[in-house]
């Protein structure tokens, strides 16, 4: 298992268009992310030469700012939670090597 920490910028561009002159606004959102993953080594037996595993992570995310542009974007219209999760595979190729 493991537990962290990071920081996160995510920018954002939204395009509108009616009459076929486009307006173009952005802004950013500034957030703590916590991923908690769980993981599992499914090659154990050869421990030191190749090691395969699974991992499953949820991540709750807390906004702690929004950057809006001089167009005038609404501010306070971004979710202030989220979670979300995530999922992988991974190999380890003569870990002896860096031990």
């Amino acid at each position: 298992y493991e537990i962290g920490v990071r920081f996160n910028r995510r920018p954002y561009s939204v395009a509108e268009s009616s009459d076929g002159y486009g307006m173009e606004t952005s802004f950013s959102v500034s957030a703590i992310d916590i991923p908690l993953t769980r993981g599992i080594n499914i090659t154990s037996f050869a421990d030191r030469l190749i090691g395969v595993g699974v991992f499953v992570s949820v991540i709750p995310s807390f906004t702690i700012g929004e950057d809006v542009d001089e167009l005038g974007s609404e501010k306070n219209g971004v979710n202030s939670f989220m979670f979300y999760g995530q999922g992988g595979l991974e190999l380890i190729l003569l870990s002896f090597l860096l031990n």
